[in-house]
This record gives C-alpha cells, structure tokens and sequence, in this order.
C-alpha cells in the first residue's frame, strides 16, 4: 500500500512539473556548423552590455526560478542593413536570480548553478553563441528573422535556431527573442530525470526541466 501510495505521489509530482514547463518555441538544436569569414563591406557593431539583457528561466518541482547572464562582450557584423554575423561572450560566474529568493538562499542557490553545479564555472566561466546565419522569416508577427549560430557551453558547441525580432536603425541594430532549448544537449545533466545519476524516487522535488527559457533583448551600435 505504501508503494503504492508513493506511486501515486510521484506520478502526480511529475505531472505538475510537466504542467510548469515553457510554453516558449523551442529552438532547433543540431550539430556546430562553421560560420563563414565576413564580407569586405561588413562592419563590426559593437554590443551594448549595459542596455543589453540576457534572462534565463528555469522550471522544478511547483518553483520557477528566474535570473539574468551577463553579456561580457560582443559584437554584430552588418551588411546592406542586414545582420550577417557576430559573435556573444557570456561570463557564466555572473549568474543573477531574480525570483524572490530569500537573501539568505541565493548564495546557495547561484552556488549551485554555478561553480559547484549546473554549470561548472570554475572550468568553463564563459560560454559563447556565434551567429553562422540570419534569414528572412514571414507568417510570424512577433519575428522577422530566423538567426541560427553555434553555442558553446561547457565546451559542447551546437547549432542552435530560433526566431527573433530584428529592427535595424542606420548604425544601430535591436535584437528580440524568447525560446528554450534542452540544456542536457550541452551536457548539464544536474537535477535532470536522463541524468543516470539523479535518484528520482527520493528527489521527485528536487527534479528540474531540461528545457531552459532565455529571453535575449540586445543592442549593437557602430
């Protein structure tokens, strides 16, 4: 009976986790391709890390967790008013959390994300995205674009390709996007039910989606 009543517990633990997941578009995830040498003509915008954001989401057992990345450096390649490159620097030992964690819990929980955890700074404290191609999308009224570029987190690099709204203003460029991705891609197995490591009949609580949301608001100016 109690089997059985732990059964039932679980299984409507996880049935609420699946509930609390994004309901953002996921990003195509494929192998890294390689991006091709900008034009003569291109010219090099560079990121504005103050005005600029990156926010990170994440899904667990009845929580979510919300939280900001910091832009290290960067910049877009412009061409004929068109994105047609760039590349992002990320410096993974400034993870910040924003969801009203206790003052007291948010060294643990940033500690946990980040050195000693999901992704393992000390050896990896910068993660980059490369942009390798940008294309016109239609039939979408949030997005103008399709930007596909390789990301490199933990020393895994990966295509990934999500829409976004672009907006280009003479020397300046706008950029908009809010998708998920699956973090195990990049090997971030921590908390996750695929991690072979992670006991799911005495942490159901503690179990976290593998899908990341990211919502990315940034600004390049020349």
């Amino acid at each position: 009976m109690k089997q059985v009543f732990f059964s039932l517990c679980l299984g409507l633990t996880l049935g609420f986790v699946a509930c609390t997941g994004s309901d953002k578009e996921a990003a195509k995830t494929g192998e890294a391709t390689t991006a091709e040498a900008p034009a003569a003509s291109a010219k090099s915008l560079g990121v504005d890390v103050a005005t600029s954001k990156v926010n990170w989401k994440g899904f667990g057992a009845g929580h979510d967790h919300t939280g900001t990345l910091a832009i290290k450096e960067g910049a877009v390649m412009m061409d004929n008013g068109n994105i047609t490159g760039g590349k992002f620097t990320f410096d993974m030992k400034q993870i910040g959390v924003t969801d009203g964690t206790p003052a007291d819990q948010i060294t643990k929980l940033v500690g946990h994300l980040s050195a000693d955890g999901f992704f393992k700074t000390d050896s990896f404290a910068t993660s980059t995205f490369e942009i390798t191609k940008v294309e016109a999308l239609t039939g979408n009224p949030e997005a103008t674009h399709t930007i596909t570029g390789n990301l490199t987190l933990k020393g895994i690099s990966k295509s990934l390709s999500f829409p976004a709204k672009v907006t280009v203003n003479g020397n300046e460029v706008a950029t908009l996007a809010t998708f998920k991705f699956d973090r195990t891609l990049w090997n971030v197995m921590e908390n996750s039910k695929n991690n072979k490591m992670f006991d799911l009949k005495k942490f159901a609580d503690n179990l976290v989606q593998d899908e990341i949301e990211l919502n990315l608001d940034i600004k390049a100016k020349g």
